[in-house]
């Protein structure tokens, strides 16, 4: 009934076993629960049927059963993977469940995976199991929620942590153990649950390579590069002194915080100091010219006023960075300068929990509070997951923990780290704006390691750790090469190969590669060297075209001589890497 007219008053039709009586029932009436049953509803016996309906005996409940007069009624709705951030209850997709609070977490979840059966057909995988977990909303009776994250007012019951359900497989007893590990022995009130709080019960969809992905995290990686890409044509406005409908702004841009990079690489908050309106300063020029000041139309920052209006093309910043003449002159469309904590310290605190994977956005992490660790008499500043913190901000001083013979592998994203355009590719996020990101290439990894090594250097960019353990990036790079998982020692070359090699194809902009032939010995022959060499990179790049190859790939010329029949061979083949020797002393002198 309660279902049927969905308000009212609870009806007492939960029963619990009496733990004060364990006698055989057995014997009793058909209809009334067993002793191994926990959660059953009363089933009324059959009482005689009489002419007045006043002579009828009530029924009577036996003492091995306790019958909860008044228990907590959760509201659950199921997460639509089309709509996941939909609002209130969902029709038939939301029903209202009646605990106890010392009913255990597991109970909960298997009946909520009974009442509301899932039909996606990209909710199951090749075995007929699927993914679910449980969310809470953190709004009860009119308290406002704790905090506030990038999936709002909700927040995982179970962090870290999901269970398999069956979809189209039978309902046996392993899924008993798996739900009772993923509720970690907790009961409905110690996981933070109360009398009429909201719940959301979310499943997994299955992609193509098999693995699974949540909707709701999928809408909120979605929304946050929404609300970037409208934050960056916003500021971009700005920069050129016009509003988001192209009108002159009537505030000034002048001693605007924002943040920029330099010549060498480094992000740094920077001032602007002056625009330029002039058309025919060469970008190139803007970017490389750190102390030249090119004699352009300076304006007041007061565009509204100024009747013959120009766009600003060029603004000048002065770098935060206690030097007295770092300054540059930048295109307000180049990439170097974005909002104000985009990629400086001020960002860690928006971008930790992404990448880090976390699943709860709305437990503040208290990082900030830093304690003192003494080992001997080392003093060293960590936060509290232990991680060190960082003494020179804003210059990428984040060593990475070493986790078993990682040295090889350290170094190497150490060194992929201080290539500072590569780096200023990643930490930008422009792989995922301009859609350089493949996911669909069988070569690459899906773009998830673009992803994951653009994170991993979010975090060493930060300026805010002085170390850090790299577990996540190092377990998904021995899933992508198993030879990298294990303990052993690699070689680190091996290793930069492999990673230049994945990250090309992860945003490689060529979607479907066509068929290119090779260069015939008869036209190489009568050519010149520079021709076939130009022709030989226009077909590589018909096929590879990244920023990886616009950044870390070329050709080398290579000449093949039989000795026998002195036939020469002459080809480019691209390279990522070069070998070079050391040089002897000798060789020096």
């Amino acid at each position: 009934l309660y279902e049927m007219y969905g308000g009212g008053p609870p009806l007492p039709r939960m029963v619990l076993p009496n733990e004060n009586n364990e006698a055989n029932i057995s014997g009793l009436v058909e209809g009334f629960v067993s002793v191994e049953d926990e959660c059953v509803e009363i089933v009324s016996p059959e009482i005689q049927k009489t002419t007045d309906i006043d002579t009828q005996s009530p029924v009577e409940i036996p003492h091995t059963i306790r019958v909860v007069t008044h228990p907590w009624v959760l509201h659950c709705q199921i997460c639509d993977p089309q709509q996941p951030y939909r609002r209130g209850d969902a029709g038939p997709m939301s029903i209202r469940i009646m605990a106890t609070s010392d009913q255990p977490l597991w109970r909960l979840f298997s009946e909520i995976v009974v009442r509301l059966p899932i039909s996606h057909s990209k909710a199951r995988d090749a075995q007929g199991e699927g993914r679910a977990r449980l969310w809470k909303f953190d709004f009860v009776y009119g308290k406002a929620p704790s905090a506030t994250g990038r999936y709002g007012p909700w927040s995982l019951l179970c962090k870290n942590r999901q269970t398999e359900i069956p979809i189209t497989a039978p309902l046996s007893e392993k899924y008993e153990e798996r739900w009772q590990t993923y509720a970690d022995q907790h009961s409905v009130e110690s996981i933070g649950l109360s009398d009429g709080m909201r719940i959301m019960y979310e499943f997994a969809i299955v992609n193509k390579d098999g693995s699974f992905s949540w909707p709701r995290e999928a809408a909120a990686k979605a929304t946050r590069l929404s609300r970037i890409a409208d934050e960056d044509a916003a500021f971009r406005c700005f920069l050129r002194g016009v509003d988001t409908e192209g009108k002159p702004l009537t505030v000034p841009i002048l001693k605007k915080l924002v943040d920029a990079m330099d010549t060498s690489g480094r992000w740094y908050q920077a001032v602007i100091i002056n625009t330029s309106t002039k058309t025919t300063l060469s970008e190139d020029l803007a970017r490389d010219a750190v102390d030249s000041k090119p004699d352009t139309k300076l304006t007041d920052g007061n565009n509204g006023a100024d009747s013959a209006f120009m766009e600003n093309t060029f603004v000048h910043v002065h770098f935060n960075d206690h030097a007295g003449d770092h300054e540059e002159w930048i295109d307000v469309k180049s990439d170097r300068i974005a909002v104000a904590g985009r990629f400086t310290a001020d960002s860690v605190q928006n971008t930790e929990s992404d990448a880090d994977g976390d699943d709860s956005p709305n437990e503040s992490k208290s990082r900030t509070g830093a304690n003192k660790k003494k080992d001997g008499g080392d003093s060293t500043v960590h936060d509290s997951n232990g991680n060190a913190l960082c003494l020179f901000p804003s210059y990428g001083a984040c060593g990475l923990h070493n986790l078993g013979n990682t040295c090889y592998a350290n170094s190497g994203w150490q060194c992929m780290s201080y290539l500072p355009l590569l780096r200023s590719y990643l930490l930008s996020g422009q792989f995922k704006i301009s859609g350089d990101l493949n996911k669909d290439n069988p070569l690459g990894t899906g773009g998830r390691l673009l992803e994951e090594f653009s994170d991993l250097l979010r975090l060493m960019w930060s300026g805010k750790y002085g170390s850090r353990a790299p577990q996540k990036f190092r377990n998904f790079i021995g899933k992508c090469r198993p030879q990298y998982s294990g303990a052993d020692q690699q070689d680190a070359q091996e290793l930069l190969n492999d990673m230049i090699d994945m990250l090309h194809e992860d945003g490689n902009r060529v979607r479907k590669k066509p068929y290119v032939e090779a260069l015939e010995d008869k036209w190489v022959e009568r050519t010149n060297l520079p021709r076939v060499g130009h022709e030989a990179w226009r077909r590589f790049l018909r096929r590879n075209r990244s920023a990886i190859s616009d950044l870390a790939m070329g050709q080398v010329y290579n000449r093949v001589t039989c000795p026998v029949c002195n036939h020469s061979s002459k080809n480019f083949d691209p390279f990522n890497m070069l070998s070079l020797p050391f040089p002897t002393v000798a060789e020096v002198i």
